[in-house]
């Protein structure tokens, strides 16, 4: 009995080293294989989601200490903070998101690029016409980009041309 639980303990102790290994693993593994492209906007997307989860998590909690010491009916706190904290979705997720953006710098996917290089072309003679954007539009749809994306690469397109034109 005493070797079992030995043995328990041992491999209690490797699963969390085999388990970031394997994750090291498949990322080299992608990345060799150029197969990550994009991976900064999931984990942009990621990042925001879990720091909004955990941050409301928190904040019910507190919530509901604080009106379960001064009214002795906690759960109420909890529930007022949690649906104005989730009234305030868009914005919170909007600073949480802009902050992301500063720990994890962008990169583009290949549909991205693609989309930027038919932009930069389109764009070449100072203005897009309405058969250039309709192209555009449908290239973004075919590659699965939305609005917001499309409005950011083309801003930051913008802005990197201004830059070198400036210099």
């Amino acid at each position: 009995m005493a070797k079992l639980k030995y043995f328990i303990f041992t491999i209690n102790l490797a699963l969390p080293i085999i388990a970031v290994g394997f994750e090291a693993m498949m990322f080299v593994f992608a990345s060799l294989n150029e197969t990550v492209s994009g991976i900064d906007q999931n984990l942009r997307k990621t990042f925001t989601n879990t720091t909004f989860t955990g941050l409301g998590a928190i904040l019910f909690i507190v919530a509901s200490e604080v009106i379960e010491n001064v009214y002795g009916f906690g759960l109420a706190g909890g529930v007022v903070l949690g649906v104005g904290f989730l009234a305030a979705r868009k914005p919170v997720t909007g600073i949480i998101y802009g902050f992301s953006n500063r720990l994890i710098p962008s990169t583009y996917a290949k549909e991205e690029m693609d989309y930027l290089d038919l932009f930069s072309r389109s764009i070449k003679d100072g203005e897009i016409t309405e058969n250039e954007r309709s192209l555009l539009v449908s290239l973004a749809s075919a590659y699965g980009i939305d609005d917001a994306r499309v409005n950011e690469l083309e801003s930051e397109f913008l802005q990197q041309s201004a830059v070198q034109e400036a210099e």
